[in-house]
């Protein structure tokens, strides 16, 4: 007995040795025993339901990936589309910036030539009578007559204003006034 005893003790030490870090780990199924003996396992039948349920969750997940990655998609398509859409606005912008500046130094330029033309009409009528001077400028709106005059001196803007029709006289005296000129 003690034989039997002896030649027990290593075989089931063995056993406990294997098997043991199999069960603290959680591998310990029929599988794994069957791998350790070389058995084949058991395949399952067709009408198992262990199988089914497994099979289900696994298919859910891949239809997840599956929809993840098209999510992923649209989304980087759509960050593209944006930055695409961003720098197309940085252009507009760009040119918008480019035309405005453009406009400005064009009004600035007409601005400065009408200055320049009104300084000559208003040379050119301070030299003339102040008969005639003052027909000239009826001629014009009483908003351009008071621009005329407030570059003319004050003693032949006197005299032209005085030959002047005394209503359209008052509107340019009035225009005058509200710009200050």
């Amino acid at each position: 007995m003690k034989i039997l005893i002896y030649g027990l003790v290593p075989i089931l030490s063995f056993a406990v040795f294997l098997i043991g870090p199999l069960a603290l780990t959680g591998n310990l199924s029929k599988a794994s025993l069957a791998r350790i003996v070389k058995r084949e396992p058991a395949v399952p039948q067709e009408g198992t339901k262990t199988a089914a349920p497994l099979d289900g969750l696994a298919q859910q997940l891949r239809d997840k990936e599956a929809g993840l990655i098209e999510r992923e998609t649209k989304v980087k398509a759509r960050e593209l589309q944006l930055d695409q859409r961003e720098q197309e606005l940085n252009d507009l912008r760009d040119r918008l910036e480019a035309i405005k500046a453009e406009i400005d130094g064009a009004l600035q330029d007409a601005e400065t030539e009408r200055t320049i033309r009104m300084e000559t009409v208003a040379l050119t009528v301070e030299g003339m009578k102040a008969d005639s001077a003052a027909k000239v400028l009826e001629a014009n709106t009483p908003e351009d007559t008071a621009e005329i005059l407030a570059l003319v001196k004050d003693k032949q803007r006197s005299k032209i204003l005085d030959a002047m029709n005394p209503e359209f006289a008052t509107r340019v005296l009035s225009s005058m006034q509200q710009k200050k000129l």
